[in-house]
């Protein structure tokens, strides 16, 4: 018998967005898993989002910002294109 990993991913008609609003309203701390060249790992408070610029993007407590549509999965939940891990 094959056994398969299985994830979390977002419900339909569900965006990373949806994720992260609630993250920051209630001041909690965001892990992702984010696109730039290579996956890479992020985490922290969220201080900014900005969904109204022409590249809508976050910006961590740390001043770390990462561009909304390069984000792979918030806290374990996983977009539902992706499929490299």
């Amino acid at each position: 018998m094959i056994i398969m990993d299985q994830r979390q991913t977002l419900k339909i008609n569900e965006r990373i967005i949806d994720l992260l609003r609630p993250i920051m309203q209630n001041n909690e701390i965001a892990r992702m898993l984010y696109d730039d060249s290579g996956i890479v790992r992020a985490e922290g408070r969220l201080a900014t989002i900005d969904e109204h610029d022409v590249k809508p993007y976050i910006i961590l407590s740390t001043g770390q910002k990462i561009f909304i549509d390069s984000i792979i999965a918030v806290n374990g939940i996983f977009k539902n294109d992706y499929t490299e891990c």
